[in-house]
């Protein structure tokens, strides 16, 4: 739709007509609005592209990005293996003896008394020294006995010993430069090298009662 006056010819130059009169050519450029509205004013469709719609920064300018694949990488902390380097029979045993003797010196008071009291020491003795002993374990990448621990990459192949072999190498066979966690009344060892040249220790002996569950997860945990 023309605007106003565009209809009509021999209008002066002065109004920026579009047209030219009966003698005059047209002036290009000099109309700046000569069309009103959006009647017959032209534009671009908007670009779109279907798809799943993002609202976080996969967006630009309307065009969608692929999604970013986030791969978290957690360590394996799993537990491979773990034993509690707990005393023999006998010896606890032996340990809850001393809970009749703290009972005799309560018999004055009361047998009653001193019963309760023998149990009660018997009792907490056993706990105790269940409780304290150490602990051998596989978790993750870390081979750990007692308050001691290292990582599996510095040691190398470990070897499950047990009867006369385990004697030796807890016994004569225990290197001097070597770590060890040795408990009585537990026949089985694993020796392992310490392949880390800033490492003093040379090697490291540990009792276990399944000495070849012990050296099976070092392995495992290595590979």
């Amino acid at each position: 739709q023309a605007a106003a006056r565009h209809h009509e010819r021999g209008v002066s130059v002065g109004e920026r007509d579009a047209h030219a009169g009966r003698h005059e050519r047209t002036l290009s450029g000099l109309e700046m609005h000569g069309l009103r509205g959006h009647q017959i004013g032209s534009r671009v469709a908007g670009m779109r592209i279907t798809g799943e719609h993002r609202g976080d920064n996969g967006d630009i300018n309307g065009f969608s990005h692929p999604p970013r694949l986030m791969q978290k990488i957690t360590p394996d902390a799993r537990t491979r293996y773990r034993e509690r380097l707990s005393p023999s029979l006998w010896l606890l045993v032996t340990v809850a003896l001393a809970g009749p003797m703290v009972a005799l010196i309560f018999v004055p008071v009361g047998s009653t008394v001193a019963l309760v009291a023998g149990a009660a020491v018997s009792g907490l003795l056993v706990i105790a020294f269940i409780a304290l002993n150490p602990v051998v374990a596989v978790e993750g990448d870390v081979l750990t006995a007692g308050r001691a621990h290292i990582d599996v990459r510095h040691l190398g192949s470990p070897t499950a010993l047990s009867g006369e072999e385990a004697r030796q190498a807890r016994g004569p066979g225990l290197p001097a430069r070597g770590w060890h966690l040795i408990r009585g009344g537990i026949d089985g060892i694993v020796v392992v090298p310490n392949i880390d040249a800033d490492d003093p220790v040379t090697t490291w002996t540990i009792s276990s009662r399944t000495p070849d569950r012990l050296a099976a997860a070092i392995i495992a945990a290595q590979g």
